[in-house]
């Protein structure tokens, strides 16, 4: 079935203009995993989710909406649009006294309400995640020390702390 190839077998000439020292593995001390509690790890592995970027993500965006509708609804409550009741004469001018409008500072003081809440509540669900995550990566950590307790050295193959 193998087939040999003859320039294989012959010693081939390779010359470098610098000396090149081929270092060899080192010796390693392994243990045998059972393969069902490795793809146990593996799976608790597969399931650790990164949402709380997300999370955090959509909050930042909130935020600055809410940012800006407060900015906007100081802005609209100094200086209110005006409306004329009456009607407006030829020049255009209105007839009778002009009345302001605070309906769009209204508004705006809704929006930032609304998106500084939600904001919030965003960047707290971003910090339960966060959490949640850590809790995963304890649970395979502590798998994998009490995969390293049934071999003789524990205290030199545990992972730093």
């Amino acid at each position: 079935m193998l087939k040999k190839v003859a320039a294989m077998t012959e010693p081939s000439v390779f010359t470098t203009s610098r000396k090149y020292t081929i270092l060899q593995p080192v010796e390693q001390a392994a243990f045998f995993l059972p393969v069902e509690e490795w793809n146990d790890l593996r799976e608790k592995v597969d399931q650790i989710e990164d949402d709380a970027n997300l999370w955090h993500t959509i909050g930042g965006i909130l935020v600055g909406i809410a940012g800006s509708a407060f900015f906007g609804a100081l802005a609209f409550h100094w200086m209110p649009p005006k409306d004329c009741i009456a009607g407006r004469t030829a020049t255009g001018a209105c007839s009778v006294q002009e009345v302001a409008n605070y309906t769009p500072a209204y508004l705006c003081w809704g929006l930032f309400a609304a998106t500084s809440l939600s904001g919030g509540l965003s960047f707290f669900f971003g910090s339960r995640q966060v959490v949640a995550q850590r809790r995963d990566k304890a649970s395979v950590l502590s798998d994998m020390d009490r995969i390293l307790k049934r071999y003789e050295k524990p205290a030199d193959l545990s992972h730093p702390s």
